[in-house]
Formats: structure tokens, C-alpha cells, sequence
């Protein structure tokens, strides 16, 4: 059973017809034709979303007894020092102490003072960051299904993690409140942003289903190869989460740093 990935049509096509035991020039070909238009004619159809729509028209009739992939997934972030992820991807909880005395030891290096004002953002992002270490989904390490969500998040209506992950805005403004931005603003400068790709089994109590997964393979493909019907976005990507368990090193497929204008591979 070939991996599961989708980091790019190609990939995403021969991903769903290797699983669901088509041929990749036929799937491509069927989705091709005016799909969205079968879905807006079924009044049945639309009780669910066209993702929904898209798995049921490809799944076929008994899975139960299928293979489950090994499923791609891509981490999007911000780091000082990629290496460190051959050790694997912490959840919140355990990389957080780092992350602050990484952020401390900058702010000190640049004449940076913790702020004696605190200001409204940063009780507010202290507040959140107080309820995600109390919450397992929050825990992660999350990540997207779709490598084009991670290093093009405006496409897809998601965060961009790898210009500047929630947590480092959190804990800056927390502790460095006025002083923030320029904190912020010496991290950008002295870090990396940073895709790490790791493969994961669907069907976890935490994540994605193989058929949302399929589901949502399709809806990327058909938005790509419609772009006039102006349908790619948030449906065209799931995410996941270790809902507080680590990703092990030995999941880690490579990771890539993330220039402007091209990718070098470090792993």
C-alpha cells in the first residue's frame, strides 16, 4: 500500500486512485467533468458538504476490510534550529518551557526588557495560552494534509505557522507586552520558517477519517483543476492533531526550511 500524500494534484489524484483501486488518468478525467453542478442539482445531495459529496461518489461500497495508508502530513512553523526536530515534534506542553527560554535568552541578547505594561492583547493571549495547556486538542503537534496549506495559508483561510506560529505571539505579548512587536520582529529575523513532513495512521479517535481525508484530496483536486468555479479554501484541507502525544523521530519523513524564493532540503 503506497503512501497517502497531498502535495500536489499529481500526488493527490494517484493518492485517492491507489486507495480506492482506480486508475489516476480515469479519476482525473472523471473529475474533469462538471461535478459541482451534479451537487447543486441534488437537493438529496446537499444535506451534506460537497467534500462529503465528492468521498461517497469515489469510496467504494465496503472499506472495512481495506489497508489504511500511511498518511502525509505537513507541520508548518517557525524555528531558531531545525535540526532539533530529529528528535521528533513535541506537543505544547512539553516544548514550551523551551520555546520561552529561547525567547528569553533573544530578548536578552537584543536589550530586550520584559515589559513592566502589560497591555489588553497581551492579558488576552496570556489568557489563551493558559487555556491551551489545558487542552489536549490544543496540545497538537498539529498539522495540515495539504503541503499547499501550510506554505500558502491565505489560499486556504488557515494560519500562516510558518511566518509566525501562535505560541511565540502568545508567550511574547504575555510576558513582553509593549515591548512585543520587537521581540516578534528579532525572532523573524533569527529564525527560519520550516515545513516538517511526518506520516501518521487515519482513523485515530483524534483525527481525520480516511474517508474525510479522501473527501478532501478530492475537493483540492477538483478546486485545481476548476479554478473557475473559485472553490479552493478551507474544505480543501483537514488537519491534524497528537491531541498531546509526540510525533516520534522515526515518523518523520524530512523537513524543509523555506527561503523566499526556494526550498533546501535538511533532512
Amino acid at each position: 500500500m503506497a503512501d497517502f500524500i497531498c502535495k500536489s494534484l499529481d500526488t493527490a489524484i494517484s493518492s485517492v486512485s491507489d486507495w480506492i483501486g482506480t486508475d489516476s488518468t480515469d479519476l482525473k478525467l472523471i473529475l474533469s467533468n462538471n461535478l459541482l453542478a451534479e451537487y447543486e442539482n441534488d437537493s438529496a445531495a446537499q444535506e451534506h458538504d460537497f467534500c462529503f459529496f465528492l468521498s461517497r461518489r469515489f469510496m467504494p461500497d465496503d472499506v472495512s476490510d481495506k489497508t489504511l495508508p500511511r498518511v502525509h502530513w505537513f507541520h508548518g512553523t517557525r524555528c531558531l534550529d531545525p535540526s532539533c526536530f530529529r528528535c521528533g515534534i513535541l506537543p505544547l506542553n512539553e516544548i514550551l518551557p523551551s520555546i520561552k527560554a529561547n525567547l528569553d535568552l533573544l530578548a536578552q541578547k537584543n536589550g530586550i526588557p520584559p515589559s513592566m505594561k502589560l497591555t489588553a492583547r497581551g492579558q488576552h493571549l496570556g489568557w489563551l495560552m493558559s487555556i491551551k495547556q489545558h487542552n489536549l486538542p490544543d496540545q497538537g503537534p498539529c498539522a495540515m494534509l495539504n503541503y499547499e496549506a501550510a506554505v500558502r495559508p491565505e489560499l486556504f483561510a488557515c494560519h500562516n505557522y510558518t511566518k509566525m506560529p501562535e505560541i511565540i505571539e502568545d508567550y511574547a505579548h504575555a510576558a513582553y507586552g509593549d515591548q512585543a512587536e520587537l521581540l516578534l520582529k528579532t525572532y523573524m529575523v533569527s529564525s527560519v520558517p520550516t515545513v516538517v513532513e511526518f506520516w501518521a495512521y487515519p482513523n485515530g479517535p483524534h483525527n481525520p477519517s480516511m474517508e474525510s481525508i479522501i473527501g478532501t484530496a478530492l475537493m483540492y483536486a477538483y478546486a485545481i483543476i476548476h479554478p473557475e468555479d473559485d472553490i479552493l479554501g478551507l474544505y480543501c484541507n483537514t488537519c491534524y492533531s497528537g491531541n498531546g502525544k509526540r510525533i516520534p523521530p522515526e515518523q518523520i519523513l524530512g523537513v524543509t526550511i523555506l527561503p523566499q524564493k526556494s526550498e533546501v532540503e535538511v533532512l
